[in-house]
């Protein structure tokens, strides 16, 4: 029967699986699994060693391959939770109803079909928590060992295991009097865990042959301490770019209650919740033992990382990292089934059929047990639209052509911003089409992280002699410039006198003063290569927007912002015109594409279309903290005046103007 249902559930997920990358760390996983190398900081070696192993069957595409990781061990995961909960309810039924309840969640289906971590974790998470508790019931010294392993699997790809330390120690805490303190068992348990965490091995071995993508050169003990601890990010914090206010931390459980309830449904919670008093009455000990996993797991988790939720990408960060406490939801759930059921038996039994008649009650009660098919059956039909679209959609991966196909052959692309980073570097290294071309990954060259890579794969390039030094960039630039065009996804700071980064489609193009082109020649390098991009919105963001993915429409929104004010700068205002309306078609909620469309209306002297464009960048703006009134009145007086040519009118807005801006530097101050 096990193998049965992990069979259902692989071929269910398989079905969906998807053939490209996703978005967020999908790109850099795939590819650092692809090139045999070690993703970013923690380094998931054990994910990357399994991903670089599976990369080279050769089905399908290199992320669907890779991806595989995410599909099996999903199925895997709902495996052991099936057997977790046939053993403490004795039905098979409500075992599968409930797994299939948390395969269908819009969370865990999802990142069991795309190319990630998370799915590993889960397994490894929930097996650590089922051997504990089957040591606990049997006192098998062979389940600690095998606790001990998967601790260290765990520890060797991901960190979020640690937070079901809580839950372990209280089951080893209450079971302590079956604890075997014998040097032999205690010898072995440590052996067992140390063996688990051999993945890193990986790491070390992968970076001695100095592959196209490692993280932190973990050949060297400081490299390798740095990976493993995620020190560029923060070590006992989610990352250095959240806030650790207190109201930060406190904002995360509303939040987390939100997801909650939208993937598990008020029917689905309710029933959680009368699992846990269930549980409580029933079973005490696994009562505390799931209780304090889910605790920890969740809202102490999310305490600690304190998310701030202020875009669809920092959501689509945090929703990930529920995955953990959707464990332990699933298993109260269970356990809710079987107490509702178990709760009707009892009535029916004693009430209204005699006990000659149980029968009837046990058929009624079991009766009770498929109404909660209703769960999954409604989250399949509200989940499907969303994910069953991902399978074959390529944006990710196109924005990473896009940024290739905008240079020439031989050019030097600087990647900054995760997604940029990671979909350039899979598009260059699983395709051949743009391998004359350069990606330097922006932080390590300037960390010093990329040399021996350079030296190995691109000894053309000239590599800068200083590390963690502002100057470097500014050396790499100037020694490689004469012989190779250079591109960045970002602009930043070159500290080289009279030079530029100017916009070109979604990247900017370093130039020297000497060697700017004319302003036409730039215009028409620009308009180019917007012709050959992908239209972000026809793929799978045309009929519904995944958020980790729907980052994406962000830097096309933005080049073509960037065009617009190009053209702009070259007093066209038409040509401005029609790149911030296409910056409206891609993001429609964005503010600043009305203004900017606004202005070169006003330029045209469309003062009624402008005037509706100031208005409904204003209307957006009241759902907004990050933006002031004072943009608006501004932007009134200047269309009256320079418009609609209405100085007495303009002068009303005017006062406005500067008496909010005097109200919010005075707000500025009390911040």
């Amino acid at each position: 029967m096990t193998f049965i249902v992990f069979l259902i559930y692989f071929v269910f997920f398989g079905i969906f699986q998807s053939t490209s990358i996703y978005g967020g760390d999908a790109g850099d996983l795939v590819t650092s699994a692809f090139v045999g190398g070690i993703a970013h900081p923690p380094g998931y070696p054990l994910y990357s060693l399994l991903g670089f192993l599976l990369a080279k069957i050769p089905l399908s595409t290199v992320a669907w391959r890779v991806g595989l990781i995410s599909s099996i061990f999903s199925a895997l995961t709902l495996t052991v939770i099936f057997h977790w909960i046939s053993r403490i309810t004795k039905s098979a039924l409500t075992a599968f109803i409930t797994a299939s309840i948390l395969a269908l969640t819009y969370v865990y289906w999802l990142y069991s079909i795309v190319p990630e971590v998370f799915a590993l974790n889960n397994f490894l998470s929930i097996s650590l928590l089922y051997a504990v508790y089957l040591w606990s019931q049997t006192h098998k010294t062979r389940l600690l060992y095998c606790a001990a392993f998967i601790f260290g699997l765990g520890l060797a790809h991901h960190h979020i295991i640690l937070f079901m330390l809580p839950a372990i120690t209280y089951g080893l805490f209450t079971n302590r009097k079956h604890l075997s303190i014998q040097r032999r068992t205690v010898t072995s348990i440590i052996s067992a865990f140390l063996i688990g965490l051999s993945p890193y091995l990986w790491a070390y071995i992968s970076a001695l042959s100095v592959p196209a993508i490692i993280w932190n050169d973990p050949s060297t003990l400081k490299g390798f301490i740095t990976l493993i601890t995620r020190a560029q990010y923060g070590t006992f914090q989610a990352g250095i770019q959240y806030a650790q206010t207190i109201q930060s931390r406190f904002l995360q459980f509303p939040i987390m209650l939100e997801f909650l309830t939208a993937d598990f449904t008020y029917i689905g919670i309710t029933t959680a919740v009368i699992g846990l008093v269930g549980l409580f009455k029933k079973d005490r000990p696994l009562f505390w033992y799931l209780g304090l996993g889910f605790m920890s797991a969740g809202p102490f988790f999310f305490f600690y990382a304190s998310y701030i939720i202020t875009s669809e990408f920092t959501i689509a960060t945090m929703e990930r990292f529920l995955l953990p406490s959707y464990l332990f939801v699933a298993i109260f759930i269970g356990y809710g089934i079987f107490t509702i059921k178990d709760t009707v038996l009892k009535w029916l039994s004693t009430r209204v059929w005699p006990k000659k008649e149980i029968s009837k009650a046990q058929i009624s009660a079991t009766l009770v047990v498929f109404f909660f098919l209703i769960i999954p059956t409604s989250l399949f039909y509200i989940n499907y639209p969303k994910l069953s679209i991902l399978k074959n959609d390529r944006t990710a991966e196109k924005i990473g052509e896009d940024v290739l196909k905008t240079t020439e052959p031989g050019a030097i692309i600087f990647l900054q911003a995760d997604t940029l980073i990671f979909n350039t570097q899979y598009a260059y290294y699983t395709e051949s089409q743009y391998q004359d071309r350069v990606v330097i990954h922006y932080v390590k060259l300037y960390k010093g992280e990329l040399n021996k890579m350079l030296k190995k794969f691109h000894p053309q390039i000239a590599r800068p002699k200083t590390v963690d030094n502002p100057l470097v960039l500014a050396e790499f630039i100037e020694a490689n410039y004469k012989k190779f065009p250079i591109y960045s996804t970002e602009s930043f700071p070159t500290y080289l006198e009279h030079s530029f980064w100017i916009p070109q489609g979604i990247l900017f193009r370093f130039y020297k003063e000497e060697d700017l082109p004319t302003t036409e020649q730039l215009l028409e390098r620009n308009d180019r290569a917007w012709e050959s991009y992908q239209d972000p919105l026809q793929g799978s963001l045309k009929s519904y927007k995944n958020l980790m993915l729907a980052n994406v429409i962000d830097f096309y929104r933005s080049g073509r912002l960037r065009s617009g004010n190009l053209h702009s700068r070259a007093e066209q205002p038409q040509q401005a015109l029609i790149n911030y309306k296409e910056a409206i078609r891609l993001d429609p909620e964005y503010i600043d594409s009305y203004y900017l469309a606004a202005e070169a209306l006003i330029g045209l002297e469309k003062c009624d279309q402008a005037q509706k464009y100031i208005e409904k960048a204003h209307s957006l703006s009241a759902n907004s903290f990050l933006y002031q009134n004072s943009e608006y009145y501004g932007f009134m007086t200047k269309l009256h005046r320079n418009c609609f040519k209405d100085e007495a009118e303009a002068k009303v807005w005017e006062k406005k103007y500067a008496r909010e801006l005097k109200k919010e530097g005075t707000s500025l101050k009390e911040l």
